[in-house]
């Protein structure tokens, strides 16, 4: 799935790279909305949808104004649950939990459409899911061959630190392959502390879902990839990632 959606990105039509984005924006929303809300909230949850959908068409349409859109989100998510038919004393978590998915789901999708849209950006973004996954690996091969010590046990019991120190530098041997591969004009000193950070930060992406899931008493946060769970449960670390690398690439001028 990630090389295809790369191969699309990088190589395809732009409406088929929006298509994409805004297929994963759709099905993150909701996912992330049907979970925090739960059944009773449809009204909201579309409104969460169409707003993360919005964001996702702004960003790739008219970058310039995507920071107008995040902006107004508190705004008009708010607007949406204090006029609700609901009782007053769910109208706090819920207001809450859709401005929470805006952010959660909406700045990540923007960074990445962001990153997709500047000169290499295909072999960027390559980087980035190289970093993450790999992480993903080489924490579930640490963990289960070194691992001891619990990470933080009341959200994710399975996880340990030696886990973490082994998916942190898979991380970073990831990142290091993939910019090498193309030759992309990152230091090698940035290279490793972009690698280390996007891993990290992939890591508690991870462990953020996780929390999100058991508050709610829920195993995945979806049924659309058998065997996998949901899309979120997939790249949630993503979520996390993308905008360390975005900020790196924008503001070093590394394009």
């Amino acid at each position: 799935m990630a090389i295809a959606a790369i191969a699309l990105t990088g190589y395809g039509p732009a409406w088929g790279s929006y298509a994409l984005f805004q297929l994963a924006a759709f099905v993150l929303a909701d996912e992330f909305y049907s979970i925090v809300l739960g059944p009773d909230a449809r009204r909201e949850r579309w409104v969460g949808m169409g707003y993360i959908a919005g964001v996702t068409a702004v960003a790739w349409w008219a970058p310039a104004w995507a920071p107008t859109i995040l902006l107004l989100g508190a705004p008009i998510l708010l607007t949406t649950a204090l006029f609700s038919s609901a009782p007053v004393h769910v109208l706090g978590p819920r207001s809450a939990f859709l401005v929470t998915g805006a952010y959660y789901l909406g700045l990540p999708l923007a960074c990445l459409m962001g990153i997709t849209a500047m000169t290499s950006g295909p072999h960027y973004l390559l980087a980035l899911f190289a970093t993450i996954f790999a992480g993903d690996t080489g924490a579930f091969f640490a963990g289960r061959f070194l691992g001891k010590t619990k990470l933080y046990e009341k959200i994710s019991p399975n996880k340990t630190r030696e886990g973490l120190v082994g998916g942190a530098l898979a991380s970073v041997l990831g990142f290091f392959i993939v910019i090498r591969l193309f030759e992309l004009p990152i230091p090698t000193t940035d290279a490793a502390l972009l690698g280390l950070g996007c891993g990290l930060a992939g890591a508690i992406g991870d462990l953020v879902e996780s929390m999100f899931k058991r508050s709610f008493n829920v195993k995945d946060s979806g049924a659309k990839l058998p065997g996998h769970g949901g899309l979120l449960d997939r790249v949630d670390g993503l979520l996390f990632g993308a905008p360390i690398l975005w900020t790196y690439l924008v503001h070093t001028g590394v394009l």
